[in-house]
C-alpha cells in the first residue's frame, strides 16, 4: 500500500509544470492603436479579448513570419535555425489573462526554449525571440485547449520546424512575370497546414477549407514573411549603426586627447571668449526664477536635445525604443 501510495506521488510530481518565465509585453501587429477613450486603461487595452477565429489565423498565418524571422537570427548569428528553437511547451509567457478560467492567454507561437548558444552569442537577439515566442493573446478556453483547435495548432507547429527552417524567404521577384521564383518547400508547408484546418476540429468552428482561402495564396504569404524578414534585417542593421555611433561618440568624450585642459587666464575677470557672455548673479538669478515657474522647460530642452540619439525605431510599434521595452499593445 505504502510503495502504491509513492508510486501515484512521483507520477503526480511528473506531471508538474514548470513555471513559465515573464517575458516582455510586444505590440500586437494586429492590434489597433491604443487610445485611452476606446480602450481604458494600457492594463485593459493589453488584456481585451481576441476573436478565436481571428487568433488562430494570426496563428496559421505568423508561423511563417516566425520562420522568417529565425532565418534572419539565424543570417545574423551563424547558427543554424534548428538550433534556435525546440519543439514543444512554451516556457515563457508575457501575460496572464485577467478574465477568469474561462478565458486563456494563448501563444500565438507555440515552441519550447531559445538556444543557450544564441543567449551567449548575442543576449539582444536571444531576448527578442524570447519575447516573440512568449506573446500571448486573451481567447475563449474553447480555443486554446490542447484536445481542441489550439492543440492541433501547437503541435502543428512543433512537429513543422524543419519543414519551416528550409524555406528560404528571401528569394527575389522574377523580373519577367513579377513574381516570386516558386519555393516548393513553402507549398510542402502549406498542404501540410490545409491538412490540418481540413480535420474534424476545424469543422465545428466552420472555417474555410484551405490556406489559400483563408489567409492568402502561398505567393502573399512569401511576400507576407519576406516583408517581415527585410524590416527585422534592417531594425537590426540600424540598432547595430546607433549603438556603434554611441559608443564612438563615448570613447571620443573619454579620450584624454580630448579633454580640454583648463587655462589659469580663464579665470581672470573679463578673459572670456568673444563668443561668451559671463552670466552675472543677477543673471543668474533671472534664469533660476524662469526655470521656477516653469519647470518643464528644462526637461523640454532636455527632450528636445535627445531627439536626435534616439537610436532605431522599434520593430514592432514604430516607436523610438527597443523591443524589449515595447509594452503598449
Amino acid at each position: 500500500m505504502e510503495n502504491d501510495d509513492r508510486g501515484k506521488k512521483t507520477r503526480r510530481e511528473d506531471k508538474t509544470k514548470k513555471k513559465r518565465v515573464k517575458t516582455n509585453r510586444i505590440e500586437d501587429p494586429s492590434s489597433s492603436t491604443y487610445e485611452e477613450a476606446l480602450h481604458g486603461t494600457v492594463d485593459e487595452y493589453n488584456r481585451r479579448k481576441k476573436d478565436p477565429k481571428a487568433h488562430i489565423e494570426d496563428r496559421l498565418r505568423r508561423y511563417l513570419r516566425f520562420g522568417a524571422i529565425l532565418q534572419a537570427i539565424s543570417e545574423l548569428t551563424g547558427i543554424p535555425r534548428l538550433e534556435l528553437v525546440t519543439g514543444g511547451r512554451s516556457v515563457g509567457q508575457d501575460q496572464r489573462s485577467g478574465h477568469g478560467p474561462d478565458f486563456h492567454a494563448a501563444h500565438v507561437i507555440r515552441v519550447g526554449d531559445a538556444s543557450e548558444r544564441l543567449r551567449s552569442t548575442n543576449p539582444y537577439l536571444y531576448t527578442t525571440l524570447l519575447d516573440i515566442i512568449g506573446h500571448t493573446q486573451v481567447v475563449e478556453r474553447e480555443a486554446n485547449v490542447w484536445h481542441g483547435i489550439g492543440g492541433e495548432i501547437d503541435r502543428f507547429q512543433s512537429e513543422n520546424l524543419e519543414l519551416l527552417a528550409s524555406i528560404d524567404f528571401n528569394l527575389v521577384r522574377n523580373r519577367e512575370n513579377g513574381k516570386w521564383n516558386r519555393e516548393r518547400n513553402l507549398e510542402r508547408l502549406l498542404n501540410r497546414m490545409d491538412q490540418v484546418i481540413q480535420g474534424d476540429l476545424f469543422l465545428e468552428w466552420d472555417f474555410p477549407r484551405t490556406t489559400a482561402e483563408w489567409i492568402g495564396s502561398p505567393e502573399d504569404l512569401h511576400e507576407y514573411a519576406d516583408s517581415h524578414y527585410k524590416q527585422f534585417m534592417n531594425d537590426y542593421s540600424c540598432r547595430e549603426e546607433a549603438s556603434q555611433e554611441s559608443n564612438h561618440s563615448d570613447e571620443d568624450d573619454s579620450s584624454d586627447e580630448n579633454i580640454e585642459e583648463p587655462s589659469p587666464r580663464s579665470y581672470v575677470p573679463g578673459n572670456f571668449p568673444r563668443s561668451h557672455v559671463p552670466e552675472t548673479p543677477r543673471d543668474h538669478n533671472h534664469n533660476a526664477s524662469r526655470q521656477s515657474e516653469d519647470p518643464g522647460t528644462s526637461r523640454r530642452s532636455e527632450r528636445e536635445g535627445n531627439t536626435n540619439n534616439r537610436g532605431p525605431r522599434c520593430a514592432f510599434c514604430g516607436q523610438y525604443h527597443s523591443v524589449q521595452l515595447c509594452t503598449i499593445l
